[in-house]
């Protein structure tokens, strides 16, 4: 896979502002397990499409690297786009990327989250001009094995449509696939009922209007637990025990703004189900 670098100064402003989002997204994920240096090494730093790779995680020293630090490294890339050809799209997000680096390396912003919330405007900003397309198809299966379907999914199965969606429009793609579990009684039941609790969770949560990414992720975790909490109290209403309890997995994936510059979605997984990205 080419390093960032590589194609940096080559790319489109969408493109560049969403990998510059990733680095900030692996922040504290990385600062956790100590290895933030891996975000400061641009050899480290790879690309597969709109997908940030690391090559390989390098420890930290003893005193933690900075967002400071993480601004010098920006700022040197905002550097190559200012010696570009004047005028050329790659100069769009000079002036922003100029500003969030001075304030980046003057402590203006401390944490990554706040980092986050910049890049999540400036992106809308950039994608609010932009019509995209999301193709979604669904069907499920009982497979060779089973008597009845215990899956469910949303939009139902056999579904085939192309939704038009521009940045800060209320139209958000949501996918849901529910598998109810095998060898516990009402699995069908189970995984509809969770369908129906996540549609209502999820048209709540969007009716409040344009969602920054940490509100969105919160707000699928609360939509999450409300779906376990009504299969909970449906097995409890009908005295279940044990293997008679219902249970389903789950994979939801919710289109939002700027994210469909890249092959991820907002998504959860709570399961040991899976979601798979298929860029090529």
């Amino acid at each position: 896979m080419p390093e960032l670098t590589s194609l940096w100064g080559q790319s489109f402003p969408l493109r560049q502002l969403n990998w510059l989002w990733q680095m900030a997204a692996l922040w504290q994920p990385l600062s956790s397990e100590k290895v933030i240096s891996t975000l400061l090494d641009p050899t480290l730093l790879r690309v597969d499409h709109s997908c940030l790779r690391l090559l390989e995680l390098k420890f930290d020293p003893p005193t933690a690297p900075s967002l400071a630090e993480l601004g010098q490294l920006w700022r040197s890339w905002n550097t190559q786009l200012e010696r570009a050809a004047p005028g050329g799209v790659a100069q769009e997000i000079v002036p922003f990327l100029g500003q969030l680096c001075d304030q980046m390396i003057h402590g203006q912003i401390k944490t990554p989250d706040h980092l986050l919330d910049l890049l999540d405007q400036a992106l809308s900003h950039e994608g609010q001009f932009q019509i995209r397309q999301v193709q979604i198809a669904t069907c499920t299966d009982q497979g060779p094995s089973r008597q009845r379907n215990e899956d469910a999914c949303y939009p139902p199965g056999g579904t085939s449509l192309v939704v038009p969606i521009r940045s800060g429009e209320p139209t958000r793609p949501l996918v849901i696939v529910c598998d109810g579990i095998g060898g516990h009684e009402g699995g069908e039941v189970a995984s509809g009922l969770a369908i129906a609790t996540l549609q209502s969770q999820t048209e709540t949560l969007l009716a409040g209007g344009q969602l920054d990414s940490a509100t969105l992720i919160h707000g699928l975790e609360r939509a999450t637990l409300a779906a376990n909490d009504a299969i909970s109290e449906r097995n409890d209403q009908e005295q279940r025990h044990e293997r008679q309890r219902m249970g389903t997995t789950l994979v939801m994936g919710l289109a939002h703004a700027h994210e469909f510059i890249s092959p991820t979605l907002a998504i959860a997984v709570p399961t040991a189900s899976r979601a798979q990205a298929v860029i090529r």
